[in-house]
């Protein structure tokens, strides 16, 4: 994968250095296309970022809301704190999280969320879940369905393309904020 061996970089990096690493290979990766940034990406944030296609496609398809996309800390001990101030801060209409963000959209407990592939009787009618007719990678629509009962089906695998994303996101963020 390149010139240093994973771990070291998991182990060299964390906190904002992490958050700092996701946002220059993102970078690169945008500026120019090469492997070895994807391979980072891919390796240490699940081919994940704040730049990802899903975010873009949302700030197309909805251009007069604010989305709001930060790379976030890999660690979930970081990363929940650090969404709780951005969620107190920003005060959003709408949380979207999709894989690994899905789990901690499911946490951010008090706002209206979309979670791709979570728990109180309060949060039920503020929780959505979407699910890919054709996910190799995760199916938690059984255990969705222990807690939450707005399911919403997609065509599709795991990672949304532009078409779910605009037939099918897009038209729920817009009904649930109205």
């Amino acid at each position: 994968m390149g010139y240093f061996p994973a771990k070291q970089v998991i182990k060299t990096c964390s906190g904002i250095d992490a958050v700092k690493v996701r946002s220059c290979m993102t970078l690169f990766n945008a500026v120019s296309p090469d492997d070895i940034f994807q391979e980072v990406l891919d390796a240490f944030y699940g081919g994940s970022s704040a730049a990802s296609g899903t975010v873009k496609t949302l700030r197309e398809l909805l251009p007069d809301f604010d989305i709001v996309a930060p790379d976030i800390p890999f660690d979930p001990v970081e990363a929940l704190p650090f969404l709780r101030g951005l969620c107190m801060n920003e005060v959003p209409d709408v949380v979207v999280g999709t894989s690994m963000g899905g789990m901690y959209a499911q946490q951010m407990r008090g706002y209206n969320r979309i979670c791709f592939d979570g728990i109180t009787e309060a949060d039920r009618k503020q929780v959505w879940g979407m699910f890919a007719d054709n996910d190799q990678q995760v199916n938690g629509e059984s255990l969705f369905l222990q807690y939450y009962d707005q399911v919403i089906h997609f065509s599709g695998e795991h990672r949304m393309d532009d078409k779910v994303i605009k037939d099918v996101l897009v038209p729920l963020i817009r009904s649930i904020v109205k």
